[in-house]
């Protein structure tokens, strides 16, 4: 029976889809020390499974997007699910470290293609508030695989070895695959679909990063995202390093901080069924985000930072994060429908560089031995430039003034 893309079902199957790098990502942690222990050449080099699957990640988007684009979304995605589950299922065969790694580049590639398509779907079936109400209903369901991996991680290494880890992922696609092909009807008409020859391909391409709408909405958006992404890879450091605090403590604050997505995407939500403007609801979730990151840095500066002052804070930067990323993604595409899939692979791959450019800014400044002030600066530094992009677009619009739309 095919799903309807108003049902809540549609949601929570691109939802699926979108979560698909956070279960490849956050269950494996607790399983890194296990896996150092087993492989020889693998003792302190456990993260390289983090760094192929993410340069994978970031690969793949912009590859699939147009390969999406002349083929249509439902076999890109079916594709994908496929290779994703072949690739973490044979991780969870592989003999070495070494084939362990090709596979998680693998399983990242096949990750990005899965990932690129839910976006470019909404903008496929979804026009105006519609569109950004869905894409707030989808980050809403994102984000709870946050709350859940790292802790079905966990559980799974309770009882079995991190082996069953990635049988477990591909277990996860498999299922998601089951309901792709019997619930999933394609969306993109013969009519609108693009070929693929290398010319073409570049021809779209140049279109897609000539639209200086994309271009700026992009930016915020994916900005926006490495501000949060340094938080992401300094809270270890942080939480546990220099509050001292234990691992049980570390993980519930991360689990709240990473509530503020899905509550910030609620709300989002709730503004789009109002039909209010993404505009208004950008300027609310970008001011918050930079008095936020402002006032985390002063606290870090100071020498006044804390568990109570300076994690508030952090949930603030997280939720305004969740509040203003449907609607900056929603701007970011309403211009290409003709070219979605390249256009949302071009986004994802932007997003993840920006965000792999965070950590490493972050991890270069660790050896000043003030992980909480490093975090700050790289946040500031983030929402700065996302705010910088944003009123260059709003300066765009009010030279060229776009058609009304909701």
């Amino acid at each position: 029976m095919r799903l309807k893309p108003q049902s809540f079902a549609f949601t929570l199957l691109l939802g699926a889809l979108s979560a698909l790098p956070s279960i490849s990502i956050d269950m494996g942690l607790p399983g890194i020390p296990a896996l150092e222990g087993e492989f020889t050449d693998a003792v302190g080099r456990g993260a390289l499974t983090l760094s192929l699957f993410l340069a994978g990640f970031a690969l793949a988007p912009s590859v699939c997007g147009p390969i999406s684009d002349r083929y249509g979304r439902r076999p890109t995605v079916i594709v994908g699910l496929i290779m994703f589950a072949a690739a973490a299922g044979l991780c969870a065969l592989a003999p070495s470290f070494g084939v362990l790694l090709v596979l998680r580049l693998l399983q990242g590639m096949a990750a990005g293609a899965c990932v690129t398509m839910p976006m470019a779907v909404v903008r496929d079936v979804f026009e105006g508030f519609q569109a950004r109400t869905r894409i707030a209903h989808i980050t809403t369901v994102l984000g709870i695989s946050p709350l859940v991996a790292p802790a079905l991680g966990s559980w799974v290494m309770s009882f079995a070895s991190w082996r069953i880890i990635y049988a477990t992922q591909a277990s996860l696609a498999l299922v998601i695959l089951v309901a792709v092909v019997l619930g999933f009807s394609e969306t993109l008409p013969e009519e609108r679909r693009r070929p693929l020859h290398p010319r073409q391909l570049l021809g779209t391409y140049r279109m897609v990063l000539g639209n200086r709408s994309f271009i700026n909405y992009t930016l915020v958006y994916a900005f926006s995202f490495a501000g949060m992404f340094a938080y992401v890879s300094t809270s270890s450091a942080v939480i546990m390093g220099s509050f001292g605090l234990s691992a049980h403590v570390f993980s519930l604050i991360f689990a709240c901080c990473s509530f503020g997505v899905m509550l910030g995407s609620i709300v989002s939500g709730y503004f789009s069924r109002r039909n209010v403007h993404s505009h208004r609801i950008l300027n609310i979730s970008q001011l918050a985000q930079l008095l936020a990151v402002v006032a985390a840095f002063l606290l870090c500066f100071f020498n006044l930072e804390t568990a109570p002052t300076l994690m508030p804070l952090i949930f603030l930067t997280i939720f305004s994060y969740g509040v203003g990323a449907p609607n900056s993604t929603h701007e970011a595409l309403q211009p290409l429908p003709h070219a979605a899939g390249a256009a949302s692979g071009l986004m994802r791959c932007i997003q993840m560089v920006l965000g792999s450019l965070s950590s490493a800014l972050v991890a270069a400044f660790a050896p000043l031995g003030h992980p909480a002030l490093t975090m700050s600066i790289v946040m500031v530094a983030m929402m700065a430039l996302s705010g910088v992009f944003y009123l260059a677009q709003l300066r765009l619009e009010q030279k060229e003034p776009a058609p009304a739309r909701a």
